[in-house]
């Protein structure tokens, strides 16, 4: 149907720069944006294959996950969100929207080798790098983040008839988060181990952990 029809627009930019001492730093920069008269919802948060994941309910109908009744055309888009990734430091669904900008930055150390064991057959040891991180991220639908008034910080005023009205209270759209991390190959599968910590408005969350497999970035 017309009322269902929606274009979407993603990018995905990437670097990986050798310093001394075989160290990399990695970088990525991921945009996407959702179109039409049903845009479709980037669910921020979280990482890819994350083991023991954890999702955050937001319990209100903007929320994609939402695990009230859903009507079809919910589940229909549902269907077709992005999980927008690596956002560490949060669970899968801490915010969403039509909209989305995330920048990583990871320095990649393989620090076996700087103490002469890189000779040993072993493949975890070759492969193992110690990582130090950063994540930086946004989603919103129709207001800039950056605006003054955005979808982060404005909220109606409900259950205020006859009244209505709006909310404003500065809180910062921008999600972000440091941390730490280790991976390497075990059995021929590539695994990794992170720990972040949020910033959310200011606020550095509790450290959250991640045991993910496969390649990141």
């Amino acid at each position: 149907a017309a009322s269902e029809s929606f274009l979407k627009f993603s990018m995905d930019l990437r670097n990986y720069k050798k310093l001394p001492k075989d160290i990399i730093l990695a970088t990525r920069f991921t945009y996407g944006r959702s179109a039409g008269n049903s845009p479709k919802q980037f669910i921020l948060g979280g990482m890819d294959n994350w083991v023991g994941f954890k999702t955050d309910q937001r319990n209100n109908t903007n929320n994609p996950l939402y695990n009230g009744n859903l009507a079809f055309d919910n589940r229909l888009s549902l269907l077709f969100a992005d999980f927008v990734t690596n956002m560490r430091g949060f669970n899968y669904n801490k915010a969403s929207g039509s909209n989305h900008a995330l920048i990583n930055a990871e320095i990649r150390m393989p620090i076996f080798k700087y103490i002469g064991v890189n000779q040993l057959n072993s493949s975890f040891l070759k492969n193992f790098q110690a990582t130090l991180f950063t994540d930086i991220g946004t989603v919103w639908n129709k207001r800039n983040p950056f605006e003054k008034q955005n979808d982060f910080n404005t909220k109606p005023i409900e259950n205020s008839l006859p009244f209505s009205g709006q909310v404003t209270d500065f809180k910062s759209p921008i999600l972000a988060s440091y941390g730490l991390g280790a991976r390497s190959t075990i059995l021929g599968y590539f695994v990794k181990f992170d720990l972040a910590w949020g910033l959310d408005d200011g606020e550095t969350l509790k450290p959250v952990s991640y045991f993910t497999l496969g390649y990141d970035f």
